[in-house]
């Protein structure tokens, strides 16, 4: 009898799983999986990382924009206040003689005093005739008469300026407070120059203003700073 058919065998295309070839793939895919766990959240983290800095950035950028806006307002604003009271104080001397004005330290002494009343960044308007010499004060009545021609203050005027100088902040001899001082020249009855106002301004309030501002924010600090560079 013939032998029997053997059934014809059919080639497989699966590779062996357990080939050195399938087991290699096998490898390269589990460390790209591992590479992969590790970079993406490392990338998440980086891409919020990123938006919440640039967030706080902003966030910090305006807080300083808002606090330097509000005191830059209102130093400019004390300013004006305190300028508004030079011209209050200028007809009370512009045109007088300097003794007419001795003689009337008791009157120019009150409505001194009533221009500072609501006024708590003034430490005190003072009245200085042609030679720097105290004439009136709203401070103190009497006021003793002192020489104060070295002041930065009354020099700039008596070497000709004719308009409104903001001083470098000094230490009051009476007082021993820091202030900054305002001053404006008057004429006498002969038309030339016959002294100065100075209005006072103390810096504390300032300083108070702006602790105010930068309260709840202690990373925050504001400064004022004049035209020469002084705190």
């Amino acid at each position: 009898m013939p032998a029997p058919s053997q059934p014809p065998q059919r080639l497989s295309l699966r590779e062996d799983p357990n080939s050195p070839r399938q087991a290699k793939a096998s490898v390269r895919w589990l460390r790209l999986l591992a590479l992969l766990s590790i970079a993406v959240p490392l990338f998440i983290y980086f891409v919020f990382g990123v938006g919440r800095y640039l967030s706080a950035q902003d966030d910090i950028e305006a807080r300083v924009n808002r606090s330097q806006r509000v005191a830059h307002e209102h130093t400019t604003k004390v300013i004006a206040a305190s300028v508004a009271l030079q011209a209050k104080a200028l007809p009370l001397v512009n045109g007088k003689d300097t003794r007419d004005l001795r003689n009337m330290e008791g009157t120019l002494h009150e409505a001194l005093r009533a221009l500072t009343i609501d006024q708590p960044q003034i430490q005190s308007i003072l009245i200085l005739d042609a030679h720097g010499r105290t004439v009136a004060s709203s401070r103190l009545l009497p006021f003793p008469v002192v020489d104060l021609s070295d002041g930065e203050y009354f020099r700039v005027h008596r070497e000709g300026l004719r308009a409104t100088h903001l001083s470098k902040p000094i230490v009051t001899r009476t007082s021993k407070e820091r202030v900054m001082n305002l001053s404006i020249d008057f004429e006498d009855h002969q038309g030339q120059f016959g002294g100065v106002i100075n209005v006072s301004l103390l810096a504390s309030y300032f300083n108070n203003y702006f602790g105010d501002i930068v309260a709840g924010d202690p990373e925050l600090t504001i400064s004022l700073f004049g035209q020469g560079g002084e705190i």
